[in-house]
């Protein structure tokens, strides 16, 4: 389960290519893809390396990722609690 999860994440990540290549080639998936907080993450570290040439803009993707880790992280305690039947 973990992995048919984590692989496509990981794949499409934007790691091998950035979302800009990502949308000249596939427009469609390019916009599915910002759902995805791996490609956030690969964004911000091109940004601070490379500079803002032809990437998502940095702070549009640092605050995606904050959306992303607040949502993940109340579902993720909120399933802790349900797991460890806090009264």
């Amino acid at each position: 389960m973990t992995t048919r999860i984590l692989l496509p994440l990981w794949f499409f990540g934007g790691l091998w290519a950035s979302w800009k290549t990502f949308n000249t080639a596939l427009p469609y998936l390019a916009k599915l893809l910002l759902l995805n907080p791996f490609l956030h993450g690969s964004e911000v570290l091109r940004v601070s390396v490379m500079g803002q040439r032809d990437f998502l803009p940095y702070w549009w993707s640092i605050l995606a990722l904050a959306a992303f880790i607040s949502i993940l992280g109340v579902w993720g305690v909120r399933r802790l609690k349900r797991r460890l039947d806090f009264v």
